[in-house]
């Protein structure tokens, strides 16, 4: 795996990001979303609610939920109202597609959480889930001072 810090200036802030390059994919790139990613992030979130839920609960309760918490209002409003409680979206995308979304916040002062965390269903067993939780919490650790977290 080949590992490239990138630093982009982007909505109000300097981000860092990382290139990485997966067992043969395209180059997966984690960062935080921009209000361009608003579409690709309602279409991961709901691809994923319906893969998990659509053998368990009905097709009108999943897409109640989808409409109450996926909408791109909704959305477009997390991804610009950053604070000490929620961080934000964290995506990875490889190409101009988004394939995994990751979001958290502090509880306390020294413990943190892991709210949203959903994976294109067609991309399991790329081993993207388990880079886009390693770099959420090492950023949560290093901005925050994490010493907790939950998911």
């Amino acid at each position: 795996m080949k590992i490239t810090r990138i630093w982009t200036l982007g909505y109000r802030v300097l981000s860092l990001y990382y290139r990485l390059e997966v067992n043969g994919l395209d180059s997966l790139v984690i960062r935080q979303s921009t209000i361009r990613d608003v579409q690709g992030i309602s279409d991961v979130l709901t691809a994923s609610q319906w893969f998990t839920y659509r053998n368990l609960f009905s097709e009108d309760y999943i897409q109640e939920l989808i409409e109450q918490y996926y909408n791109l209002q909704r959305i477009e409003l997390e991804i610009v109202s950053i604070d000490q409680k929620w961080h934000g979206y964290l995506i990875a995308e490889i190409g101009n597609t988004i394939v995994g979304v990751i979001g958290g916040g502090m509880l306390t002062l020294e413990s943190g959480e892991v709210y949203v965390f959903y994976l294109d269903p067609e991309m399991g067993g790329a081993g993207i889930g388990p880079r886009l939780l390693n770099f959420f919490t090492k950023r949560q650790n290093h901005k925050h001072a994490t010493k907790e977290q939950r998911g």
